[in-house]
C-alpha cells in the first residue's frame, strides 16, 4: 500500500413500480426499471447511497495511509482491505457522475458551464488553499517545519493531492459539451483500454477515468436498464465485485487497470441493487445522506485527517486500528457539521458559488384612472 505523503491522497424520484404481495399484503418494491428513470430524473436515493460508500471508502484510505503521521502500519488485514478497494474508490465516483451527464447537457451551454465552475471548480480552488494552509501550518505547529508557504502550495497543486478528483471531474464535464452523443460513446473502449498502454501513473488514471465518466453517460444514454438488472445478473456482478477487490488484495495490480472496470460496474450495480432493496433502512439512508453532500465530505475530510493525525502524534497513541477509528470518525463528523451549517453564507462559499439570480420579468401596470 502507498505510504502517506502529505499532499497525497487518494453531485422528482422516478417512477418506482410497487405491488401488493398477496401473502401478507405488504408493498414490495418492483425495481425493474426504476433506476435509469430515477437517474434521468436526477433524483436516485440509491445513485446518492453508493456514492456515499465511496467516500467512506476514501475517507478509510486517507485514515490509515495518514499511521505514517505516528510513525505506524496498520494490521495485515486492514492493509489488505484498503488495497483490495484501491480500484474502486474514485472509479466509483466517477462513473456515478457520468450517469449524470446527459441530465446536465440537456441544460444550456452557459448554464451546464456555469453550474459546474461554481460547484465544482470553486471549491477546487478554496480547498486547494486551505490544503496548502494546513500543510504549512500544521509543519510549523506540529511538524518539523519543512513545509515553507512555497512548498506547501506546490504540494497542494500536486496532481495526486486530494483535490485532482475536482478538477478531472470539470474537465470532463468541460470537454464532454463539444463532443456530440456518437464521439462520446465511441470514445468509451479506447480510453478503458488505452489505459492499459500508459506508463505514467498519473496520465493512467486521468485516461481511465474519463473512460468511467463515458462509460456511465453511455449507460445512462443508451442501457439504463442494466442499472436494474436480474438476480442473475446482479449475483453474477457480486461476484465479479468481489473477485476484484480479492485480486486487488492478493496484490495483483488492480488500480487504475482496465481490467478493474468490470469491478467497478459490477460494484455500482451490487450496492444500487441493495440501496434499492433496503432503502427505508437507517444504514442505506445515512449513506444517501453522505452521498447528496459528497462534495463537502471529499473536500473537507482531507484537512481533518491531517490536523488529527498530527494530533494523535503529540499524544502518542500507539493503537493503529484505534487510531484509524478516530481519524474516520473526525473525517466523517466535522463535513456533517460544515453541512449542516451549510445554509450560512460563510459556510456555503467554502462549497459553491451563489447561483445566479433569475431576471424576473418587468411587471406593467395599466391604471383604471389617471393618476394626479
Amino acid at each position: 500500500m502507498s505510504r502517506w505523503s502529505p499532499g497525497v491522497v487518494a453531485p422528482a424520484p422516478g417512477a418506482v413500480l410497487d405491488r401488493v404481495s398477496r401473502r401478507d399484503g405488504r408493498r414490495v418494491g418492483a425495481a425493474a426499471g426504476s433506476a435509469g428513470a430515477e437517474v434521468r430524473s436526477g433524483h436516485a436515493e440509491w445513485l446518492d447511497a453508493v456514492r456515499g460508500v465511496a467516500v467512506l471508502l476514501v475517507v478509510l484510505y486517507h485514515a490509515t495511509i495518514a499511521l505514517a503521521v505516528l510513525d505506524l502500519e496498520p494490521p495485515r488485514w486492514l492493509d489488505a482491505v484498503v488495497d483490495g478497494l484501491a480500484p474502486l474508490r474514485v472509479p466509483v465516483l466517477v462513473l456515478l457522475s457520468g450517469l449524470l451527464l446527459p441530465r446536465s447537457l440537456r441544460k444550456p451551454a452557459g448554464t451546464h458551464l456555469w453550474g459546474k465552475l461554481r460547484l465544482i471548480g470553486w471549491p477546487w480552488l478554496v480547498w486547494t488553499a486551505v490544503t496548502a494552509s494546513v500543510l504549512a501550518l500544521g509543519s510549523r505547529v506540529a511538524g518539523d517545519g519543512r513545509f515553507d508557504l512555497d512548498r506547501a502550495v506546490s504540494s497542494a497543486l500536486d496532481p495526486r493531492a486530494h483535490t485532482w478528483y475536482l478538477a478531472h471531474l470539470l474537465l470532463f464535464y468541460g470537454v464532454a459539451l463539444l463532443l456530440p452523443e456518437r464521439v462520446r460513446s465511441a470514445l468509451v473502449v479506447p480510453l478503458l483500454l488505452g489505459a492499459g498502454v500508459v506508463d505514467d501513473e498519473l496520465w493512467r488514471r486521468a485516461v481511465l477515468c474519463a473512460g468511467c465518466f463515458l462509460l456511465g453517460d453511455w449507460v445512462a444514454r443508451r442501457r439504463p436498464q442494466a442499472l436494474s438488472p436480474s438476480r442473475p445478473v446482479t449475483a453474477a456482478a457480486a461476484v465479479t465485485a468481489v473477485t476484484c477487490v480479492v485480486l486487488a488484495a492478493s496484490g495483483v495490480e488492480a488500480r487504475y487497470r482496465p481490467w478493474s472496470v468490470a469491478g467497478v460496474a459490477a460494484t455500482v450495480v451490487v450496492l444500487g441493487a441493495v440501496a434499492r432493496r433496503w432503502r427505508s433502512t437507517r444504514p442505506v439512508g445515512l449513506a444517501a445522506s453522505v452521498g447528496r453532500q459528497s462534495l463537502v465530505y471529499y473536500t473537507a475530510h482531507w484537512a481533518v485527517v491531517a490536523v488529527v493525525a498530527n494530533a494523535l502524534a503529540l499524544v502518542g497513541l500507539a493503537d493503529p486500528v484505534l487510531a484509524v477509528a478516530v481519524m474516520v470518525v473526525a473525517g466523517l463528523a466535522v463535513p456533517a457539521v460544515l453541512v449542516a451549517l451549510r445554509g450560512h453564507r460563510p459556510v456555503g462559499l467554502l462549497f459553491a458559488l451563489p447561483a445566479r439570480r433569475r431576471r424576473q420579468p418587468a411587471l406593467r401596470v395599466e391604471p383604471s384612472a389617471p393618476v394626479g
